[in-house]
């Protein structure tokens, strides 16, 4: 899921090394091995790790949204009605767990 909020301060350029634990290889967080991290490169770099991405608010960063587009993964879009969102995500799950079973 990604949110309309930001945090104010990029993380570390550590943020790579304190990320190291069983399961997760220095392949994997080689694209943010050494460099600072703001909001929108942490959600892009999410995005190669999840099945689906649910927008959860209506103003959710560009560059963000624009990658995840580009990754051809499905996007449930942000739904202004909170029932008519409900049935779009357990429907938008049930996709998602469909194809991957």
């Amino acid at each position: 899921s990604v949110y309309e909020d930001a945090f104010g301060n990029d993380f570390s350029d550590q943020l790579a090394v304190k990320l190291m634990m069983k399961g997760i290889s220095k392949k994997e967080t080689a694209v943010i091995s050494g460099k600072e991290i703001n909001y929108a490169t942490l959600l892009k770099h999410t995005v190669n790790y999840c099945d689906g991405i649910v927008q959860n608010s209506e103003h959710v960063n560009e560059e963000v949204m624009e990658y995840a587009r580009q990754s051809n993964k499905p996007i449930l879009d942000y739904q202004h009605n909170p029932e008519e969102f409900a049935d779009a995500c357990n429907t938008f799950y049930d996709k998602i767990l469909e194809t991957e079973i």
